[in-house]
């Protein structure tokens, strides 16, 4: 049973002696329709044990406004796709899984919003790649300009203080690569330390730890207002 990411440990605490398990990537899919963004977050990791593992990976709370609406999770290439169950429904048929041999994999989400995903029964050697998809509304906080905040990890504010210090962003010091594209039609976008370019799907690298924040403006002839959209649908 190997760690992704610290803050398991506060909702299963057998996990708190166990190695963690470094993430290989992490990319970041935005594609802008004011008001609204969506958001898929793929993160990928691998089994390099030589034993099966149970690999458990902590995902952020929702933002506010969020709307989680899917869940894939790849291993070497094979796809599962979340279906809505009732806890004990889903976590009894997690347990029998597990208890016969075969692959279990639940998606739980715990206090404050936090998402945890548990991929029992993964063979040495597995490739897994966990695919977050959301819809969030844009913030409008000046004239012409839209930011969208994009967080690979936990945030500290948002993260209840009985689980204890919450600094840490990351299970281990070494960083993982992380990289952002984004498109919208008609829209500028500047990331971080980028100069601005247009929404057109190029990959940006972005820091793993810190948000990354998108600042949306305007082409010519084109528009962030939602009243213009929705006159053009």
């Amino acid at each position: 049973m190997l760690l992704v990411d610290p803050l398991a440990v506060f909702f299963q605490p057998a996990l708190a002696t166990q190695p963690p398990l470094r993430l290989d990537t992490a990319h970041v899919e935005v594609e802008l329709l004011p008001p609204l963004a969506r958001v898929a977050v793929t993160r990928s990791f691998t089994n390099h044990e030589a034993v099966p593992i149970e690999a458990v990976l902590t995902l952020p709370a929702a933002l506010p406004g969020e709307i989680v609406h899917g869940l894939t999770v790849s291993i070497d290439g094979t796809a599962w796709h979340a279906v809505a169950t009732p806890r004990a429904d889903a976590g009894q048929a997690h347990d029998d899984a597990i208890g016969d041999g075969r692959l279990a994999i639940l998606h739980e989400v715990m206090g404050q919003g936090v998402q945890i995903v548990s991929i029992a029964g993964l063979a040495p050697g597995g490739v897994v790649a966990v695919r977050i998809e959301s819809v969030r509304p844009l913030q409008y906080r000046e004239a012409g300009i839209a930011v969208l905040r994009v967080m690979l990890g936990a945030d500290p504010l948002r993260i209840n203080i009985r689980l204890g210090d919450a600094e840490a962003l990351t299970t281990v010091p070494d960083k993982h690569p992380a990289s952002l594209t984004v498109t919208g039609d008609g829209l500028t976008v500047t990331v971080d330390s980028h100069p601005p370019s247009p929404a057109d799907g190029r990959t940006l690298a972005i820091d793993c730890v810190r948000p990354a924040v998108l600042h949306i403006a305007a082409e010519v002839g084109h528009s962030l207002d939602s009243t213009a959209v929705a006159a053009s649908d």
